[in-house]
């Protein structure tokens, strides 16, 4: 029974694959969620520096960049990534920095708790949430309350993490453990209903009351702009944001790639900066492959058949000099940016154009 399932697997045109493997791939977790379950594990955790951390995940596999004090820091982070749901691996570019006594801030309870208050009320994005300080002592803070997102929720453990004096986060805040769509894109469905006011509710929910563009919406665009543009040949560039600031890290190929995704970066709305710390690889000697228009569909339609979580999802695929145009209709923006991330790392694309729209409901 199995070596026929198996055999149908084939004809259906998922040739190669084990059935573990096609198992996995259904129930796998989108590579944001991925992302925000990582970062608030780090950010959680007492041993490790969980603001300084970058993190990225394409596919499963997590990347980590950036500065911690010591070895055991180091793979105490990379141990805590590995154990997320959906890791199928984890990239450690982490680099070890040690920590000078002096740069180790002291702060009384009351003064991390004054300060934190009012990160939290003025952050826009936790407008819509009740996430309140339940205590501070010896600078552990616990947080607590509803986040209406699981993006909502990880920001909070962000700003509280970052304040100066806190050694420790413990969240007992209740959030559902699913993203929304506001934590990944400004919600286009309003738009997609009067095409007329898109781009005026693009910016409201983009930005909030405070006119502040949030950081995974950043992320996200900026991925788009690097997945959409033919001038960015390498798949191997990761982003994330902080405060406005987009970090780009991975290796490219040529050096000239390198300054072009930053150029496309800093053009996205609401960042203030990049921060380029992409490493550059030589080129291979070896004759580059050409890839056929129609095996590059047929990789990117088996790809998008193989998420389970795409399973309602209606997409078409054409590709044309190995340019991929996804039209049709998703779930949800997380369902979006997974088809367009799934498309992207098919080998011979060379730009993905999006022409998905939500599902009215």
């Amino acid at each position: 029974m199995k070596n026929a399932w198996k055999r149908s697997i084939v004809a259906a045109g998922l040739a190669g694959l084990l059935l573990a493997d096609v198992v996995s791939a259904k129930t796998a977790p989108s590579d944001s969620w991925i992302t925000t379950k990582v970062k608030m594990q780090l950010l959680t955790a007492e041993d490790v520096s969980g603001t300084d951390v970058n993190v990225d995940t394409r596919d499963g596999l997590v990347t980590l960049q950036g500065p911690v004090s010591t070895a055991a820091e180091k793979a105490r982070t990379v141990k805590l990534a590995r154990g997320i749901e959906g890791v199928r691996d984890v990239r450690d570019l982490l680099e070890i920095v040690p920590q000078s006594k002096a740069s180790v801030i002291e702060a009384k309870d009351d003064v991390i708790r004054d300060r934190l208050s009012k990160d939290l009320n003025d952050a826009a994005r936790l407008q819509d949430s009740a996430i309140a300080i339940q205590s501070v002592t010896n600078g552990t803070v616990v947080l607590g309350g509803k986040a209406k997102t699981l993006g909502d929720h990880a920001e909070a453990l962000r700003l509280a993490r970052r304040t100066p004096g806190v050694r420790k986060v413990v969240s007992q805040i209740v959030s559902p453990d699913t993203l929304g769509d506001e934590d990944l894109w400004f919600p286009e469905v309003k738009a997609e209903k009067v095409a007329e006011a898109e781009a005026k509710d693009a910016q409201v929910a983009a930005k909030g009351a405070s006119g502040q563009v949030s950081d995974s919406w950043i992320t996200t665009k900026a991925k788009l702009a690097l997945w959409t543009s033919p001038d960015i040949t390498s798949d191997e560039i990761n982003v994330d944001t902080r405060d406005g600031v987009v970090t780009l890290f991975g290796t490219v190929t040529p050096d000239a790639v390198r300054e072009v995704a930053v150029q496309k970066v800093r053009a996205v709305d609401g960042v203030k900066d990049v921060k380029n710390q992409l490493q550059v690889v030589s080129v291979t000697t070896e004759k580059a492959v050409e890839h056929a228009d129609d095996a590059i569909k047929s990789a990117v339609t088996s790809r998008l058949a193989e998420r389970g979580d795409l399973n309602a999802a209606k997409i078409e695929v054409s590709v044309a000099k190995g340019v991929v145009q996804l039209k049709g209709t998703v779930a949800s923006q997380e369902q979006r940016l997974t088809a367009l991330s799934q498309a992207r790392m098919v080998a011979g694309v060379r730009a993905v154009i999006d022409e998905l729209h939500i599902q009215m409901k």
